[in-house]
């Protein structure tokens, strides 16, 4: 069995650079262990950088023939892979290891999802292990309670040292507590300006000056480069000669172009909500209203504004006697008017969270065109994160399987907005609605997987639904 303090030294001389030495608090709460079976010993631990009570961890290496599993201890809760290592020295030609990702269960919304994900990096964890030469026999050795950095060369505490770093490092940066920076961000060309998020992992990058892209509509309709030092202050910025593709004004239309008012007394909060549900899920709307041209100019004027840069939207406005006259033209529109007919049971169940959220803010801020530009902002900012998910599933080709954390941390880095799991959500179904991509998620795979192997079929699951 190892013995940590004996061998602290040696760990940090061997390893370097190669982990940091000043770990957050969230770092320590996580623990990569290996551990093999003894010939004489029985389950024993191989390694771990850090000291901790492992009794209960024979519990787990008595379960030597479940491949991959979860196990939960009253602290901690473990995803666990198993393989074996072939060997001249070792009975049967094997030995037997096993590695566990420990983490305290208060430190993940769903643990166990977030445990699961973990797999293909326990996998190819196992297979670099498998490629130390001296490790079989060191293991062979390791019967006469010898520890694992005397048996072995120098050589191969160094390469082993980096291996177990490298994976503890890919184990653990998704559930560490992401640091942000409020910057005061101020467009070269217009001079708006806008408080902005930027991720320290983004400033942290360069030694010095860190040139960050701010794309069109963060702060205004201009894309601009800004430059920020270490201690977060912004030292200068710079025009860009390119617009981001997609992204061009079409309309003329102008927030003064709107009369809001008069929407806000005509059109009600529900309808409005239904309608931007219906318009981001890619479905036609007919909205009744009463025999007034104004009013009727007013509304489509003030749709035509809050998407004429994002979602192309099947609008139809009619007086009650206009629809009486054609109701058979829409049967597949969805049809809203004074007493909403025709409301969806999402909205009546309470479902349209994100929609009533953005809906709300709209009505509930007094001043008219503050209103309708952070409503029509909003919509263009559901409309460019869900388009740029789009556009990294097409330009990473048609791999089988996506990694959400890999894609949020994408959008995150290049808009400055955080983006938070039930966000996340949201977003993939207006990808999966309005642009018609289905993408596979491997957290959804590996969930359904071990549903799978519990017996729960998916007629079972959409039955629960």
């Amino acid at each position: 069995m190892i013995t940590q303090e004996a061998n602290n030294d040696v760990k940090k001389q061997e390893m370097g650079n190669i982990s940091s030495n000043d770990k957050d608090s969230d770092e320590k709460n996580s623990l990569l262990v290996l551990s093999y079976f003894d010939r004489i010993r029985g389950p024993s631990i191989l390694y771990c950088e850090e000291t901790f009570e492992h009794f209960e961890l024979r519990n787990v290496l008595d379960v030597l023939e479940f491949g991959t599993f979860i196990f939960a201890f009253r602290n901690y809760q473990t995803v666990n892979h198993i393989f074996h290592l072939e060997s001249e020295f070792a009975r049967g030609g094997i030995e037997t290891v096993m590695i566990t990702f420990m983490i305290k269960n208060t430190e993940v919304e769903d643990v166990f999802r977030y445990l699961e994900s973990k797999t293909p990096i326990l996998e190819d964890f196992s297979r670099d292990i498998k490629e130390l030469k001296e490790l079989p026999k060191i293991l062979y050795r390791l019967s006469k309670l010898d520890d694992i950095f005397t048996i072995g060369s120098k050589k191969f505490r160094e390469e082993f040292l980096k291996i177990y770093a490298t994976y503890h490092e890919r184990l653990r940066p998704s559930f560490i507590k992401e640091t942000w920076r409020k910057i005061e961000v101020v467009c070269p060309i217009c001079k708006s300006s806008k408080e902005l998020d930027i991720p320290e992992r983004i400033i942290n990058r360069e030694s010095f000056l860190t040139s960050v892209l701010i794309p069109e509509f963060r702060v205004c309709n201009h894309a601009f480069m800004q430059f920020i030092n270490k201690d977060f202050e912004v030292r200068g910025y710079q025009k860009v000669d390119f617009k981001i593709k997609g992204f061009e004004l079409k309309e003329k239309l102008k927030p003064q172009d709107i009369d809001v008012f008069s929407v806000k007394m005509n059109l009600k909060p529900e309808i409005l909500i239904q309608s931007l549900n219906a318009f981001l899920f890619k479905r036609k709307i007919l909205l009744l209203i009463c025999n007034d041209v104004e009013i009727k100019q007013s509304i489509e004027l003030f749709f035509r504004y809050l998407f004429q840069d994002s979602f192309k939207i099947d609008l139809s406005i009619l007086t009650r006697k206009e629809y009486k006259k054609n109701k058979d033209i829409y049967k597949d529109h969805v049809i809203l008017g004074k007493k909403i007919i025709g409301a969806s049971k999402n909205y009546l169940n309470n479902k349209l969270k994100r929609e009533k959220e953005v809906i709300n803010c709209f009505y509930n801020e007094v001043e008219s065109l503050s209103s309708i530009i952070n409503l029509r902002d909003k919509i263009r900012e559901l409309y460019i994160l869900s388009k740029k998910i789009c556009e990294c599933f097409n330009r990473k080709g048609t791999p089988q399987y996506f990694n959400r954390k890999d894609v949020i941390r994408e959008l995150e880095d290049a808009y400055y907005i955080k983006i938070k799991k039930d966000y996340f959500f949201f977003l993939n179904n207006i990808v999966k609605n309005y642009f018609n991509v289905q993408i596979m998620w491997l957290q959804d795979y590996i969930a359904d997987k071990i549903e799978e192997m519990w017996g729960i079929s998916p007629r079972v699951k959409a039955k629960k639904k």
